[in-house]
């Protein structure tokens, strides 16, 4: 199995939970794949993002994914990393432990089936961020532009 073969099925499994999904995305480092949920579309206006997920995916990388995905963090909601099920079953516990303690979801791949073993921690800070840029009334939106320009 190659990194490439993980990709369809993630997009897939990605897209039953809602997602629109983008492979190869700059967020400080390349992502392999991406999921947005959007809120609805009224009239011409560009909808709001509501969700991010990051997904990783590697062939036996521990150290890497975990690092991967724990950077990932930072910029999405939930982060994945997405390993074949052949090198999970190798996995010891100290090794998913790991993955815990980075937040990081850990997915199974196997043909075309992706299984859940890790759940991630979900970053609510961005939600918290996202929330306050979706709201903010035009008051708080002149506030910031003016500390801007004041900074400049």
């Amino acid at each position: 199995m190659l990194e490439k073969d993980m990709r369809e099925p993630v997009f897939e499994w990605l897209k039953s939970k809602g997602y629109d999904v983008v492979c190869e995305f700059r967020l400080g480092h390349y992502v392999d794949v991406i999921g947005c949920r959007f809120a609805e579309r009224q009239g011409k206006k560009i909808p709001d993002l509501l969700y991010t997920v990051a997904v990783e995916l590697k062939l036996s990388d521990v150290a890497g994914v975990v690092r991967q995905a724990h950077e990932n963090r930072m910029y999405v909601h939930e982060s994945w990393a997405a390993m074949p099920r052949e090198r999970l079953d190798r996995m010891g516990d100290r090794t998913v432990k790991k993955f815990a303690y980075a937040g990081v979801g850990l997915l199974s791949v196997y043909n075309e089936t992706v299984s859940v073993i890790l759940p991630p921690k979900i970053n609510y800070g961005l939600q918290r961020r996202l929330w306050h840029r979706l709201h903010a009334g035009p008051a708080s939106e002149m506030i910031c532009s003016w500390n801007r320009r004041r900074q400049q």
